[in-house]
């Protein structure tokens, strides 16, 4: 059995991408599987259960177990790989984006449905565009990943070339609102009269009283966007792969060119060997999606 026994403590989308990474080695195998964990450190409102109506359970195993970490599912054999029945193999919890295009093969919507009560219904004779700023703790957390107000502004002028003929509408979502990007980019928006809101507007649902759980109308709202210009979070990168299929994906060229370069995470912060290691693995999904991506989740456009 591959079992995932306590999800990743990254946020949301860390955890959908290690639970994917559970789902895509289950089926690609065909070995069964347990997933407990959600709700790390006790916060409920991450549990997956609440969301999506299809959610692989926990299952109890007394089989003793073999830990599977990232390295071993990047080696180029991997695919050889032979699973003995004996035994049960923990998903590791750094079993993330670093994986994403290696073991992707199948559609991530065949196990991350979500639950009608949460999807948001956009109009179909509008080109829906969601953005996404990522501020919050990326401020002192990682400063590398705060992407730039002329990122967002010339993404909006490349669709407004693009599709001069259509109408459409943009959907704003933060978790900053001070963020100086976003105040730059909206007041863009207003300034040029272009049709917009913010993201948690959408927020007709009132059976969620809590207002933990109000992420997941910006999560839908993204996922049924027609284009993204995306940020760094995986927050919105699985938004880009979940709900509505063949979305255009656009990312910061300078965000890219970070990857590329590997350039360290924490400028003037002694890294270990082993920390490096895994930060130059979460390089490659970038390096990955320059290159190819895939069906999945792939760029439309660099800016």
């Amino acid at each position: 059995m591959l079992r995932i026994e306590k999800l990743t403590r990254g946020r949301w989308g860390n955890k959908l991408l290690h639970y994917n990474t559970l789902m895509q080695l289950s089926k690609t195998y065909n070995i069964e599987s347990s997933c407990g964990g959600w709700d790390t450190d006790n916060e409920f409102w991450w549990d997956a259960n609440y969301y999506f109506d299809n959610i692989c359970q926990y299952k109890k195993s007394n089989n003793p177990v073999i830990i599977l970490d990232w390295k071993d599912i990047l080696k180029s054999d991997f695919n050889l790989y032979k699973f003995d029945e004996n035994y049960d193999y923990i998903v590791e919890d750094y079993c993330m984006s670093n994986v994403f295009f290696k073991i992707t093969k199948l559609d991530p919507r065949e196990f991350l449905r979500l639950k009608n009560q949460f999807k948001v219904e956009l109009k179909l004779d509008y080109i829906n565009v969601g953005i996404h700023f990522r501020g919050g703790d990326k401020h002192i957390a990682n400063p590398r990943e705060i992407h730039s107000p002329e990122y967002y502004i010339d993404s909006i002028k490349l669709i407004e070339k693009e599709y001069k003929d259509k109408k459409i509408k943009y959907y704003v979502c933060t978790d900053d609102k001070s963020f100086n990007t976003y105040l730059i980019t909206t007041n863009y928006l207003i300034d040029n009269n272009l049709n917009w809101q913010e993201g948690s507007d959408s927020n007709k649902n009132k059976t969620i009283q809590d207002s933990d759980r109000s992420f997941i109308y910006d999560f839908s709202l993204l996922s049924e966007c027609d284009i993204l210009i995306n940020s760094s979070s995986f927050f919105c990168v699985c938004s880009g792969f979940i709900c509505k299929k063949d979305k255009k994906i656009i990312h910061s060229k300078e965000w890219i060119d970070k990857n590329l370069k590997h350039e360290p995470w924490h400028q003037g912060r002694i890294e270990t060997e082993k920390q490096r290691e895994f930060q130059l693995s979460c390089d490659n999904f970038w390096v990955d999606l320059y290159n190819r991506g895939n069906e999945f989740y792939k760029l439309w456009k660099i800016i």
